[in-house]
């Protein structure tokens, strides 16, 4: 709801794919939890979640860098799709860090 939001504020409108296609953020973090959860079998979900803050944060980053290319990338379409993405992914990348 919130990349609806973000693009319909920043271009008027949003396009279908840009819904259909900024779906795929989905199968990017719902890797997030797999990771920790894969890590807590062996010793915990803190002590696991204090070993890998740091890569879910540089992945999550990352990931938010990429859509954000999108945006300046001089299609308006693309840019939509970013603008859509980012407000989807800050939440993950800030709820990664907490």
């Amino acid at each position: 709801l919130g990349g609806v939001l973000a693009a319909v504020a920043v271009f008027g409108t949003i396009h279908g794919i840009t819904i259909a296609f900024g779906a795929t953020l989905v199968g990017v973090v719902d890797d997030y939890p797999l990771h920790l959860f894969s890590h807590a079998r062996h010793a915990g979900a803190r002590p696991a979640l204090r070993r890998i803050a740091r890569t879910l944060v540089v992945s999550a980053a990352t990931t938010l860098i990429a859509y954000a290319a999108l945006v300046v990338g001089g299609s308006r379409g693309l840019a939509q799709l970013g603008i859509f993405s980012l407000a989807m992914g800050i939440p993950v990348l800030f709820s990664a860090v907490a």
